[in-house]
């Protein structure tokens, strides 16, 4: 169990630190906005009304914006977390992005510029992108066997941050409707005030700047008394042997390295699961599917807003949280995914089903499928980057992950309605086939990581000619380093 201070730091992290959740969730201000972007545009051709058509796509760009500024912000993190380092990048730029763009969204009705709202979501967009590496950030922090609760709380923390974020809009009047962008700068501002309390990742402090006793002052920081300094330099400088080759690692080095490559497509192939299995359509189209399935119209925002996404998102934090503690990474990566393929095939087939069992089909698939996100899929795939992947290469995975996954979650939502038009619930089989086949090569290849130190891991994907030494003595990098060279010399 993680020790009081860790406790504090964590929560402090996770509750401050997730601020951008909030404004991603504010799907109750479309009618304000709507009947605002209606004014300005009114007011800026004379009086004219503008068409529904222009209004219509005018908004869903304002819409977007959130999702593509998360797919650019995925391009910063793997620069602004190795050269900035990561709490100056969590708790000083994120914040400062969500600041400045949560003003900006706050100004466009006294200055009637709609372009505000959508340059407000963009900036929180892209520093929603920079969250993603929060899991990571903690897991470098912490001791391994405290991996996982940090990432339950961190999925606690977004399912409650977006719970909160669908009730706020309705705390205004229409009159004081861009009020409520101002709500999530008080958690904002707080994180990035007390940024000089914390020390930046242990693992940062070492494996960039080789500040043995910075890196031991930040452990001490986050664990107290509770951790062993030898046996951590000992796994820290094993772990920066995997790979002398390069000092910044490319894409294109990632791929041409085993001990880089492979837990970088593992890492990725946990993250697409989610949308996989469906879970952008549960929180963008739950209420539309609820009213298709002969859901009464007045009843399927209820279910949809209060049952399907914040009922069963906390149910699925309390499942993760029993199932993290009693199984191994490997055995909870594989039931959260396997719960994404079944979701999505239960998504697929509601179709060919009819009357209650249609309902009650769909009504399950959409279920599986926010449990299974809440559960595991929002943080898994952070943690294990911390948990697989080098110094080296780990930030640039993390980004990779967060724009793939935006990618598709983006292409998921914009394609959905069309497809469904045309071939019904069968629109959803790619997602379903596609989960299955990311669940199979998990299977194949993910290792158990809960526990394990990071170098004792990559050996199943370390080659002899650049099998790292682990030596046993006190020995600083540069001396580990010239060892291995010789070593490979001969």
């Amino acid at each position: 169990m993680l020790i009081l201070r860790e406790k504090l730091a964590v929560a402090f992290h996770v509750v401050f630190g997730s601020s951008a959740a909030l404004y991603n969730s504010m799907t109750n201000l479309e009618a304000d906005g709507r009947n605002f972007l209606h004014e300005v545009l009114s007011e800026r051709d004379g009086g004219r009304a503008p068409s529904d058509a222009k209004v219509a796509i005018i908004w869903s760009s304002i819409t977007a914006a959130y999702a593509i500024g998360a797919f650019c912000g995925s391009f910063f993190i793997h620069t602004l977390m190795d050269s900035l380092g990561r709490r100056n990048t969590l708790m000083r730029v994120q914040n400062s992005l969500l600041i400045v763009g949560g003003i900006a969204q706050f100004c466009a009705r006294p200055s009637r510029l709609f372009e505000l709202l959508l340059l407000g979501r963009l900036l929180c967009g892209v520093a929603y992108a920079l969250t993603t590496f929060s899991p990571t950030f903690l897991a470098e922090c912490l001791a391994k066997k405290d991996h996982g609760t940090a990432g339950l709380m961190q999925s606690l923390s977004w399912a409650t941050m977006i719970g909160i974020g669908t009730l706020l809009p309705q705390m205004f009047s229409p009159p004081t409707w861009h009020y409520v962008y101002l709500i999530p700068l008080i958690p904002s501002a707080i994180h990035a005030a007390l940024s000089f309390s914390f020390p930046d990742s242990p693992k940062h402090i070492y494996m960039r700047h080789f500040d043995t006793a910075g890196a031991k002052r930040a452990l001490s920081f986050y664990r107290g008394a509770d951790f062993d300094w030898d046996d951590e330099l000992k796994h820290m400088n094993a772990e920066r042997l995997l790979d002398t080759s390069t000092s910044f690692a490319s894409l294109k080095h990632i791929l041409a390295k085993p001990v880089l490559r492979s837990p970088f497509l593992l890492v990725i192939a946990v993250g697409l699961m989610a949308s996989c299995g469906g879970i952008d359509i549960a929180h963008q189209y739950s209420t539309s599917l609820m009213v298709g399935l002969h859901i009464g119209s007045n009843v399927a925002p209820l279910i949809s807003g209060l049952g399907i996404n914040l009922f069963c998102g906390m149910i699925g934090v309390i499942i993760g949280y029993m199932a993290e503690r009693r199984t191994g990474r490997r055995q909870f990566v594989l039931g959260c995914s396997l719960m994404c393929v079944l979701s999505s095939s239960l998504l697929s087939i509601t179709d060919v089903c009819s009357g209650a069992l249609q309902q009650i089909v769909g009504v399950a698939g959409l279920i599986t499928s926010t449990v299974s996100f809440y559960a595991g899929m929002t943080y898994l795939p952070g943690i294990l980057a911390a948990e697989m992947c080098p110094y080296l290469s780990r930030s640039i995975t993390v980004g990779v992950n967060t724009g793939a996954s935006w990618l598709l979650a983006i292409s998921v939502i914009v394609l959905f309605m069309p497809l469904k038009r045309q071939f019904g619930s069968f629109s959803i089989l790619p997602l379903s086939v596609a989960a299955s086949a990311l669940w199979l090569f998990l299977y194949r290849n993910l290792p158990e990581t809960k526990g394990r130190a990071l170098d004792d891991i990559a050996q199943m994907w370390t080659d002899t000619e650049t099998k790292p030494i682990i030596a046993e003595d006190g020995h600083d990098y540069g001396t580990r380093l010239r060892r291995l060279s010789d070593h490979q010399g001969h």
